[in-house]
């Protein structure tokens, strides 16, 4: 039999366990979550809004530097008023609220451990306690 003719029929061949070719398991696997069309929207904006960042910047950068009707800004100077905006902004937007999602996800766990340590204690204790019982008879 032909190697290819042999992965095909491999490919096609149904999987005990799920009931599905390895095909169709691939295909399954490789899907993408689908989207609400609020969703779907939102990440066609970003990443219009994104396309337009990365053209204008340099563009208005170039403008401020050689523009004839106002003062040009030097580029030093250019630099620092623009990281001094994009400081505060990475702080708001990314650096607090990823550290508070950490801390929530950190308090989260901490909580559902010590429910399963209590849990677990109060099994003991009635393992313990039904073990006693069972001995004074």
């Amino acid at each position: 039999m032909d190697t290819s003719k042999q992965a095909a029929a491999d490919d096609d061949s149904i999987d005990q366990g799920k009931g599905m070719t390895v095909s169709q398991q691939l295909q399954a696997k490789a899907a993408l979550p689908q989207l609400t069309k609020f969703q779907y929207a939102f990440w066609v904006v970003m990443a219009v809004l994104a396309q337009l960042n990365w053209g204008l910047y340099p563009v208005c950068t170039r403008y401020l530097q050689t523009g004839r009707t106002h003062k040009p800004i030097p580029t030093m100077q250019l630099a620092v008023a623009i990281n001094l905006i994009a400081y505060p902004a990475l702080l708001i937007f990314y650096t607090i609220p990823s550290t508070l999602q950490a801390r929530f996800a950190r308090r989260k766990q901490r909580s559902q451990q010590q429910q399963q340590l209590q849990q677990q204690q109060c099994i003991t204790a009635l393992d313990m306690a039904s073990n006693a019982s069972c001995g004074a008879l």
